[in-house]
């Protein structure tokens, strides 16, 4: 299938929106985010259309081309060993020890700790590692795989409604067990529900069930609707969570979470000319590279991180993480096996 110029365009700004999640602009460090609505709060809740717009947009292409179920097993399976060969191959890279405040501390010896700390964490933790990886962030990718399974496994069967409310069913699971879980309906689970498929499978269907329709330029006003109305909502959830049972509001998702998530790729779907930049467009086809690379970057630039408490520094350190991040992708896609590895 063409590569859609506006869909790189949004997955460009969807990669900006979750270094902005990770590197925490306008936090002060001796507070957490969450608790209260302030510009860091508000920039971390923002920037979570990203994630759920990654798990539509891969949900719509692989329905795109799982038309018959010779081709949805033999999509899927392609799809599955490439996510799984990224997950396997940067845990191992998250083993190493970025931190440069580590290093310049305590050296080659501090480092080897670092390391072997990180085998311990492995051994104790193997559950969790199949989960996460080495790296929290680096969980998007066995949930992605999640949802591929699960999504696979029925569409072969012409299973799309159970595919949905199966979705919807772990989706509220999910809700009750974090964001809500402080409320009266919320239940304790000894899981993360933001990994496997709890979170993501619906925003994976959804993907699909799009895929199912033929994109309209007035997907976008539909898609632009949504968010709104998903920022509103995601808004008023926080408010009410936090001032009544004192949750904090540095959430994964909410409710509204949907919204944005649907929304957001509806209006990347629209390919309407003014959603289409070049300059951003080249930088679509590497966001899963940059994912996983960034983290390392972050943590590398961490000395530097708080030397200027600024405004003005919080945006530029997302933006100088931004382009370190695409600069060391780029290096590696010139190479066949590198390309493999980020894109």
């Amino acid at each position: 299938m063409q590569r859609i110029e506006s869909v790189d365009c949004f997955r460009a700004l969807a990669i900006l929106a979750v270094m902005v999640i990770h590197s925490l602009p306008f936090a002060d460090p001796g507070s957490a985010v969450g608790d209260a609505f302030d510009a860091a709060t508000l920039a971390n809740q923002f920037a979570r259309f990203a994630v759920p717009f990654f798990f539509v947009m891969t949900g719509f292409f692989w329905g795109v081309k799982a038309d018959t179920r010779a081709h949805t097993v033999a999509v899927s399976i392609t799809l599955g060993k490439r996510l799984l060969a990224l997950f396997v191959f940067w845990s191992l890279i998250y083993v190493l020890p970025f931190n440069t405040e580590l290093l310049f501390q305590h050296g080659l010896a501090g480092a080897a700790e670092a390391i072997g700390a990180n085998f311990h964490a492995i051994a104790d933790h193997p559950a969790r590692v199949f989960f996460e990886g080495t790296k929290g962030h680096l969980w998007f990718l066995p949930a992605l795989l999640c949802c591929l399974g699960v999504s696979a496994v029925l569409i072969a069967y012409d299973r799309a409604t159970p595919l949905l409310w199966l979705a919807i069913v772990l989706y509220a699971v999910g809700l009750l067990s974090k964001a809500y879980a402080d409320t009266p309906l919320g239940i304790a689970i000894e899981f993360n529900t933001r990994n496997g498929p709890f979170f993501g499978l619906i925003f994976y269907a959804s993907g699909y069930l799009l895929s199912r329709h033929k994109p309209k330029d007035t997907w976008f006003a539909g898609g632009l609707a949504l968010i709104v109305f998903g920022y509103v909502l995601q808004l008023v959830e926080l408010d009410f969570l936090h001032s009544r049972f004192g949750t904090t509001m540095a959430q994964d998702y909410v409710v509204g979470t949907y919204f944005l998530g649907v929304g957001s790729a509806m209006m990347a779907l629209s390919n309407q000319p003014f959603t289409r930049f070049p300059g951003l467009g080249v930088i679509g086809p590497l966001t899963l590279g940059i994912y996983a690379i960034h983290v390392a970057l972050i943590e590398l630039l961490y000395p530097v991180r708080y030397l200027v408490l600024s405004p003005i520094w919080d945006i530029g350190f997302v933006l100088l993480v931004f382009c370190l991040s695409f600069t060391a992708v780029s290096i590696l896609a010139r190479t066949r096996i590198g390309l493999r590895l980020v894109a």
